[in-house]
């Protein structure tokens, strides 16, 4: 049984796909499984036939059912004490693994880990450094207002899905990947890891460059997150609300909808007030 399995979820992109693959067979630590989920692809698989002949790959396809729909997959088919995500568009540094793993034994405490990363254009040049890895600890609550993890920065520990039935949420296409951060986050600190270990590509289709999408996550939060959290205090769901509320008013202000910013600004201020008033 290996060590870790990679959950890498695709729909078509195959020259980005490709890569990603090559940047996991390429780590220095080589106790892994790869589990390629291929939701509903059109486009001529014929270049992934190589890949198909390798051990350390396993090919699952489904009809497309959306990217948290595909990584239900791989959970629920991988075999690993360790679970490792990357998304078809972004890659792994060739000691990720490796040394995530490491800090991961060394913290047995510890559900899930993250690192910081590199922001790559669609071409794969490098455009900055992103520490999100600073965020760790107690994030608990927070996390549902404040969230930097990217996804293929993460490793969690199988037994934790296994044990709890933990799953990404299928209703949803956008802030599906914090809503299951969350879940570990209730159970232990987040172990954050401040080094570049993956690049993740920004292109058109990235919520990063999109204010509708990211407007849209903050909504995801607060129906499938917030309102549903029974943990949370009345109080502590008025300060969360307030504070989603109010990301979505300045999204809004970015998009230069004044009309939707001051809506949503005073949505803001309502809960603001409730909860100060407490």
């Amino acid at each position: 049984m290996p060590l870790i399995s990679v959950i890498i979820p695709f729909h078509n992109r195959l020259e980005w796909t490709c890569q990603a693959i090559d940047s996991v067979l390429c780590q220095t630590m080589q106790d892994f499984e790869i589990l390629l989920i291929d939701d509903g692809s059109t486009d001529d698989l014929s270049r992934l036939s190589s890949y198909l002949q390798n051990n350390k790959l396993i090919y699952f396809r489904q009809e497309n059912k959306g990217v948290a729909s595909a990584r239900n997959r791989g959970l629920e088919n991988a075999s690993s004490e360790f679970i490792a995500f990357l998304d078809s568009d972004d890659l792994f540094s060739p000691d990720k693994l490796a040394h995530q793993l490491l800090f991961m034994q060394q913290n047995p405490s510890l559900l899930l880990s993250h690192t910081s990363y590199n922001r790559i254009d669609k071409t794969g040049q490098y455009l900055e450094q992103i520490h999100s890895g600073k965020f760790g600890g107690k994030v608990y609550p927070e996390i549902y207002t404040f969230c930097p993890i990217a996804t293929p920065t993460v490793m969690i520990r199988r037994a934790v899905c296994v044990d709890n039935h933990l799953r990404f949420e299928e209703k949803i296409s956008i802030a599906e990947d914090l809503l299951f951060w969350t879940e570990f986050a209730k159970r232990s600190d987040i172990l954050g890891i401040d080094e570049q270990l993956t690049s993740v590509r920004v292109h058109d289709q990235s919520a990063f460059s999109d204010y509708h999408k990211q407007i849209v996550g903050y909504q995801n939060i607060i129906t499938y997150g917030v309102e549903k959290d029974f943990l949370l205090s009345q109080k502590q769901k008025k300060i969360l609300l307030a504070g989603c509320y109010g990301m979505i008013s300045l999204l809004y202000y970015a998009e230069k909808d004044i009309e939707n910013y001051k809506k949503y600004n005073q949505l803001s201020f309502s809960y603001s007030f409730f909860w100060f008033k407490i």
